[in-house]
């Protein structure tokens, strides 16, 4: 049996979804912090660095892990090979 406080609900009271709430929560303070360019840089060096994997033959596919659609769609400006999975 686990706690009551680790149930979290997928809804508000007033029915909006909470996922999107976070997410935009925590781009909008990305933003504000300036980390935004950085974790982008980031995230650009790493999808290299599988796409150079992938291209040597050390992967046979390349993916993500829980990326929102917006992460999805800024991937068309850098990425030569879309991911295979998410």
């Amino acid at each position: 049996m686990g706690k009551e406080d680790a149930i979290k609900p997928l809804r508000l009271a007033d029915g909006d979804l909470i996922r999107p709430l976070i997410i935009s929560a925590k781009l909008a303070k990305a933003k504000e912090t300036n980390d935004a360019a950085f974790a982008k840089k980031d995230r650009i060096a790493s999808w290299r660095a599988m796409e150079k994997a992938l291209k040597d033959g050390k992967a046979k596919m390349i993916g993500v892990s829980n990326y929102p659609a917006e992460l999805m769609t800024e991937m068309l400006e850098y990425a030569e090979v879309m991911p295979a999975v998410n």
